[in-house]
């Protein structure tokens, strides 16, 4: 938010500070600046409100979304206490392309001139699409809006808007009765419908009040054991095994040397039947495994051994 120009307190101040600042000259330095702002303090000034009728804003958003170049349009906008009315949407004569949209002057100045006066004073919003592209003005949009905003008399204002078919917007409002310029982030955008106290906003709020999201519940992720290889014998049985360790089940396929023999070693007692068969099998001798041409048993102390 910034003044559109400094009144007699800002000049003052400004001398002032100047005065200071050429107390502080440092002798060593051949250039030095002094800046002037006219940025207007946070909540200084309440946001500005833009409201497009339902109808405005089909249109803007139809001119915007069929077209594949960029296009430009002006608003017809009533102003008062509560905000900036844009009730309407009008093309101009123009040329367009990809990147630009150029008129000719004196096609222009007719077919302004056309309107009866009532139009023609509402006649307050220039905008334009930048397609796909972000919607930040270009240089030659600011050149545009300052030579513009120039011609504006001392109780009028003029509102800027640069949107996109994604539906980013942008605006800027100059408002020289005010002497206030609205940079984007001081400008709320709303639609109203037929019922002019219902807008867009109010009605999203309404609906968040029926429709509640739907969560899925959390299932934390399976944790894969880091063997470094996989084994020769991951054929050897499909099912997963005890890694004779703890109570974790591991797939064989999975499995290195190592982990297969030690889990052999340490089959008895373990598995399918872990706990129903623990005590029986504790001491048995005879579970012969082949691993390809040769066989393996376990013994007494759960040691593979090879045959």
């Amino acid at each position: 938010m910034r003044k559109f120009m400094l009144d007699e307190t800002d000049k003052e101040a400004a001398l002032e500070n100047f005065k200071a600042f050429l107390t502080s000259l440092d002798p060593t330095q051949q250039k030095q600046s002094f800046e002037v702002t006219t940025k207007i303090g946070a909540n200084t000034l309440p946001k500005a409100k833009i409201f497009f009728t339902a109808k405005a804003y089909i249109k803007m958003r139809s001119l915007v979304d069929t077209t594949s170049s960029e296009i430009g349009w002006h608003g017809i906008v009533e102003h008062n206490e509560s905000g900036y009315f844009i009730t309407d949407i009008i093309v101009y004569p123009q040329e367009v392309s990809g990147v630009t949209v150029t008129t000719d002057e004196t096609e222009y100045m007719k077919w302004l001139y056309d309107f009866e006066d009532d139009v023609f004073n509402k006649i307050r919003m220039q905008g334009h699409s930048h397609v796909n592209m972000g919607v930040t003005p270009s240089g030659v949009d600011t050149t545009f809006y300052d030579a513009t905003v120039a011609q504006l008399a001392k109780d009028d204002y003029y509102i800027f808007i640069i949107t996109n078919k994604s539906g980013s917007t942008n605006a800027w409002i100059y408002d020289k009765a005010q002497n206030v310029i609205y940079d984007p982030e001081d400008i709320v955008i709303d639609v109203i419908f037929l019922n002019p106290t219902q807008t867009a906003t109010k009605w999203t709020e309404e609906v968040k009040k029926v429709v509640k999201a739907k969560y899925a519940a959390y299932a934390a992720p399976a944790v894969k054991a880091n063997y470094p290889a996989k084994s020769k014998y991951a054929d050897v049985d499909k099912e997963y095994y005890f890694d004779g360790y703890s109570d974790t089940m591991k797939p064989y396929a999975n499995a290195t040397d190592e982990a297969i023999m030690n889990a052999l070693g340490n089959r008895s007692g373990r598995g399918k039947n872990k706990g129903k068969n623990k005590n029986k099998n504790k001491n048995k001798n005879t579970d012969i495994i082949e691993l390809g041409e040769d066989k393996w048993y376990t013994n007494e102390n759960g040691v593979m051994i090879k045959i």
